[in-house]
């Protein structure tokens, strides 16, 4: 079975790497998983997230992976601003880490872990109109778009 899943993780990996982000130059990377609800729109916003092992059952060594990207205090911030102007309650939360749905394909996509990070969860209920309303809003503005130094 673990055969099976490395196979599989380096066609994965070698296919977007080499399609998609190896020439793409990023500041940062605000990540949506479906792995985390909660009652208002939620933004890690700690400056080294910790690590959520949010799964049971699984070989030791899965709950040693570690992906130790930076977190974004400030693009935390603007992300929460943007989405209350969009009329949805947000907050932060300084002491979350990067569960499974952030951890897993980040670490394929950029595994020095040098790309701050920012993680969003969903929102209880998963209403599917609010959650539009929010890629909506986004689609119209970048709020964590820097110029290079």
């Amino acid at each position: 079975m673990r055969v099976v899943g490395l196979v599989a993780y380096h066609v994965f990996k070698e296919s977007v790497r080499d399609k998609v982000l190896y020439n793409l130059v990023l500041f940062a990377v605000l990540m949506i998983s479906a792995h985390w609800e909660e009652r208002e729109f939620t933004l890690t916003s700690g400056v080294k997230p910790p690590m959520i092992y949010d799964y049971g059952g699984f070989p030791d060594y899965t709950y040693q992976i570690r992906y130790d990207a930076p977190g974004d205090p400030s693009l935390a911030e603007r992300t929460r601003q943007m989405i209350m102007e969009a009329g949805l309650p947000s907050r932060l939360d300084p002491e979350r880490g990067f569960d499974h749905g952030a951890f897993t394909p980040l670490k394929v996509m950029y595994p020095d872990a040098n790309v701050p990070v920012v993680q969003l969860s969903l929102q209880r209920g998963l209403d599917p109109g609010r959650h539009l309303a929010l890629g909506r809003h986004r689609a119209g503005g970048r709020c964590g778009r820097r110029t290079p130094a």
